[in-house]
């Protein structure tokens, strides 16, 4: 029961996220837009727009095959156990791909405006080398 009762406060709350998150998306596009082009691609609040454009975009696509399965499984309809097990593969793309693309975006943004913030760069090669580490050491075990 009370399981069930946080599925649907969840299920409740993606609807108001996605409806925020659209609306962000609406009102960066513009700034997005321009974003992309060779003129401005450099510059570090192009690269915060496109940061939080693609950070949304993937966030909506995430709450939504999350929000889908969780429906299914609240009703017990076979798809979506499905699709429970398919999760991996959605948060491949929705959320960890889209995430670190969003994220590098915004970093790129704060290294444009203060050249200092490049010295955290290790922490990004040393998250891509314990990624690596994982997939190899969890690849080996179980593959």
């Amino acid at each position: 029961m009370v399981s069930d009762l946080i599925v649907i406060v969840s299920l409740a709350l993606t609807i108001p996220f996605v409806a925020h998150a659209s609306v962000i998306l609406r009102l960066w596009f513009p700034s997005v837009k321009e974003a992309y082009s060779v003129a401005s691609f450099r510059d570090a609040s192009s690269a915060l727009a496109r940061g939080v454009f693609s950070g949304f975009i993937s966030n909506i696509l995430d709450n939504t095959y999350w929000g889908v399965t969780w429906a299914l499984v609240l009703f017990q309809h076979p798809l979506g156990l499905a699709m429970m097990l398919g999760g991996s593969l959605a948060n491949v793309f929705f959320r960890q791909l889209g995430g670190i693309y969003s994220a590098r975006e915004h970093v790129v943004a704060a290294i444009e405006r203060d050249p200092e913030n490049h010295r955290w760069g290790w922490v990004l090669t040393a998250g891509w080398i314990g990624g690596l580490a994982t997939f190899v050491a969890l690849s080996i075990i179980k593959l």
